[in-house]
């Protein structure tokens, strides 16, 4: 435990220190004065984009809580995507620390469903991703001028990404958790909660399961959702950088700036990615012809955005009571 809060802490200091070192190597100035470009109007453009972002998340998990036969209310929903939301950015774990969280925070007496609903839905939602990363690197490679050495390493990871995820879709038809159970026994290692929650574990199996054997349009639906929602994200990209910037964008521009940036969301890291997410997207953002300034004023103002709805989160988990008292009615 110590050594793990000891890399825990080490790593921060690393995040925090490159955070800075951005700020100070780009300029304070030169990103106040592309922050200084956005009025009011785009403000308010922007913060509702993201709104309707969180809004059609909430719808495409609702979905799947359908197929389970489970008709929950949109702001039950709404309050347990955006609490985990908050988990998920404040922790380490960033693009998996909130799923957890989300499902014991839906005002539910099946917990069982709700958590096969998450994974189902995380699952579609990293395919998509992945697909439209692998296709954001292909066209990089084509539109980009990049060492070769990088375009091996990038194909190479991708390849290994690929078989990872088709590796863990086979598996959630066949009971990926209990697999999982058994592998670590079979390495000698048992949790006391793992062995407690056996038949709760194959129960969830089971409901991943039949989602893939009888929803198999509603699967496709979900995945075209998906599709929407990234290149839904990918436009929200693009109005920031011009309110930014004051000039024109590539959408292309923008498009491989999403989906190549996706990437470090995978990583586990210190809270929010700090410091690799401010280096990942100033890189992106010069290698497609963009200011560093630019990249960095971009990536601020959509932290400030995320911490926003995360503190939103935040409420939602302090006022968990409320909120039950609010659904139930």
């Amino acid at each position: 435990m110590k050594k793990r809060q000891f890399i825990f802490k080490f790593a921060f200091v690393i995040g925090v220190g490159l955070f800075v070192f951005l700020i100070v190597k780009i300029g304070p100035m030169n990103i106040l004065k592309n922050i200084n470009k956005l009025t009011w109007t785009g403000l308010v453009i922007l913060f509702i984009l993201r709104l309707i972002y969180w809004m059609i998340r909430t719808y495409i998990w609702r979905r799947v809580c359908q197929c389970y036969g489970e008709y929950y209310s949109f702001s039950n929903l709404f309050a347990a995507r955006m609490a985990g939301h908050a988990v998920s950015y404040l922790t380490p774990a960033t693009y998996f620390g909130g799923e957890a969280f989300r499902t014991m925070a839906v005002s539910s007496l099946n917990k069982t469903k709700v958590l096969a609903s998450v994974i189902v839905d995380k699952t579609v939602e990293i395919v998509t991703a992945l697909l439209l990363t692998i296709i954001g690197v292909m066209v990089a490679v084509f539109r980009i001028s990049i060492p070769d050495g990088f375009k091996y390493v990038s194909m190479a990871g991708i390849l290994f990404a690929v078989l990872l995820v088709l590796f863990i879709f086979l598996k959630q038809k066949k009971g990926l958790l209990t697999w999982f159970v058994q592998c670590l026994q079979r390495i000698r290692i048992k949790l006391s909660f793992f062995e407690e929650k056996r038949e709760k574990i194959r129960e969830t199996d089971d409901y991943v399961s039949d989602f893939y054997c009888k929803n198999k349009r509603e699967f496709l639906r979900i995945f075209i959702y998906y599709l929407f929602l990234h290149m839904y994200w990918v436009f929200e990209i693009y109005l920031t950088m011009v309110f930014l910037s004051g000039e024109k964008v590539d959408f292309l521009a923008s498009f491989l700036i999403v989906t190549l940036g996706t990437v470090v969301f995978f990583i586990p890291n210190v809270p929010a990615s700090l410091g690799t997410y401010e280096a990942a997207y100033v890189g992106l953002f010069v290698l497609m012809g963009f200011s560093a300034d630019l990249g960095m004023s971009v990536t601020i103002f959509r932290r400030i955005l995320a911490l926003f709805w995360a503190g939103f989160g935040l409420c939602v988990i302090g006022t968990r009571k409320m909120w039950q008292e609010v659904t139930h009615s």
